[in-house]
């Protein structure tokens, strides 16, 4: 084997991408993250809120029962 082929075998450092990053494409980044963050955040409260709201509910199929509940 020859010491180039050698030297091809394993990991090499990744090359660096031709176009470097400029601001605008950093700054759209940060914007789409942000965006997506909020978009979770927004997800999570709704289904925390949904299992508290039906947790706190009680669960009454009987319409007298119901107005025996509401009268105390």
């Amino acid at each position: 084997m020859s010491r180039d082929r050698v030297a091809g075998i394993g990991f090499h450092h990744p090359h660096r991408n031709a176009r470097p990053l400029t601001k605008r494409k950093v700054a759209m980044a940060h914007l789409l993250m942000t965006a997506v963050l909020v978009i979770c955040i927004v997800v999570a409260v709704t289904a925390v809120t949904f299992g508290m709201a039906r947790a706190a509910a009680p669960v009454i199929k009987d319409a007298a029962a119901a107005s025996l509940l509401i009268q105390r």
